[in-house]
């Protein structure tokens, strides 16, 4: 019998990485936390509360709370209604979205622009007080010299020019959504501190599920962006192979026969898509995947090659098609398929599972999640009124499912 494994949010709880709900209020926690982030903060409560509003009037509970994903679509969606071709029919937008594009510069790129200006002044400063008393002459000499180092320096120039050059596009532009874009883009910043797993002892109990994978042949796909099956792997020096090697070189993902296949289908938190060289065997624009090494001590900025938010699942950019289509040959050849910790929200993950279900009625499907009612779910109960007999339900959280499906392959 062939398996494959598929990993939503909830199989990485136990390994402290918060699930799609609780991630939220951790997220507004780190804004809050962040003083250069005061008017983020605040768009991030202004989307939240209309969110648990629009809950409220569907019926639903807003005591749910909100999913990350949920928040930073609208947040997304905010930055682009301008360009939204029902912006034309809606009479006028609430007046908070005036009030946070005010055309004021944001505390980041102030922040960024002062420390332009403040390190030429500063290496003088530093260097030259420490024997000396501070007076108002010797003071304007110094501030004089550091102006003059600061107009005096190619690299300094291009910086404060291109700095300004933000400042005054944003000051411009604000009203055509940057604020909110910024945020946005503040908020997938502060998705990877909150995903990456630096503490291999974390990830302990996702090594059962990685030895019966080799053993078996199995294949495992994630939903996830954190690195807590290739951390596992890594620390009990099972090898993992997500692919991404392959897909830079040839578009498709294909992996290692000696290593454990992981398919990231929404991409991971350490990978970073950059443009390919172009050759004469590739004459038109591509994209490769460049791995980021986060174990070192200071990590560049970038944005992550992952699909976050709940509209863009579908995006033609990146490898995230080639990973849906590796996802569906692989399940096309399996006959059992254990999904660990997934609420069944994502529409395109959930379309795979219904025609592979259809496809066979031998395919067995097996729910493994601690909460009771996912079998409500609307594809769950909707499929179950005539497969329930294929699909199986083990009430447990992630380690206690993997660790009944090991015991029960070595008896």
């Amino acid at each position: 019998m062939k398996e494959m494994f598929l990993l939503g949010a909830g199989a990485s709880v136990e390994a402290k990485v918060p699930d799609s709900f609780e991630m939220t209020r951790v997220m507004v926690d780190r804004f809050d936390a962040d003083h250069y982030a005061k008017k983020h903060s605040q768009i991030l409560r202004f989307v939240i509360g209309g969110l648990l509003f629009q809950k409220g009037g569907k019926g639903e509970n807003p005591f749910e709370g909100i999913n990350i994903e949920d928040l930073f679509n609208a947040v997304q969606l905010l930055a682009r209604r301008g360009e939204s071709e029902l912006g034309p029919f809606i009479n006028s937008w609430h007046p908070l979205l005036d009030e946070f594009e005010s055309g004021e510069i944001s505390d980041y790129e102030l922040q960024e622009l002062m420390e332009i200006l403040y390190k030429p002044l500063a290496n003088i400063f530093d260097n030259s007080f420490d024997n000396e008393e501070l007076t108002t002459r010797n003071f304007g000499n110094k501030l004089s010299q550091g102006l003059f180092f600061l107009r005096n320096d190619y690299y300094l120039q291009k910086q404060l020019g291109k700095q300004l050059g933000k400042v005054v596009k944003q000051i411009i532009s604000s009203r055509g959504g940057e604020v909110f874009h910024q945020t946005t883009v503040h908020m997938i910043q502060k998705l990877i501190e909150m995903v990456w797993i630096e503490d291999s002892s974390r990830a302990q109990y996702i090594t059962p599920l990685l030895k019966y994978s080799t053993h078996n042949d199995a294949v495992i796909a994630t939903l996830n962006y954190d690195n807590l099956v290739e951390l596992a792997g890594q620390s009990n020096s099972i090898p993992v192979d997500t692919g991404f090697e392959s897909w830079s070189k040839t578009e498709e993902f294909s992996f290692n026969s000696s290593s454990v296949p992981l398919i990231k289908l929404h991409g991971s938190i350490d990978w970073a898509l950059s443009g390919g060289e172009i050759s004469d065997d590739k004459p038109s624009p591509y994209q490769v995947i460049r791995k980021i090494n986060r174990e070192k001590k200071k990590v560049e900025t970038y944005v992550p090659a992952i699909v976050f938010g709940g509209k863009n699942k579908l995006t033609a950019k990146g490898p995230f098609l080639s990973l849906l289509r590796a996802f569906e040959q692989k399940l096309a050849s399996s006959n059992r398929l254990s999904v660990i910790g997934y609420s069944f929200r994502d529409e395109h993950i959930n379309e795979y599972i219904g025609k592979w279900l259809n496809r066979d009625n031998q395919n067995v499907l097996i729910i493994i999640n601690p909460d009771e009612s996912i079998s409500n779910n609307s594809f769950l109960s909707e499929t179950g009124k005539r497969g329930a007999k294929r699909i199986e339900f083990m009430i447990e959280n992630a380690s206690k499912g993997i660790e009944s499906i090991s015991h029960a392959s070595e008896t």
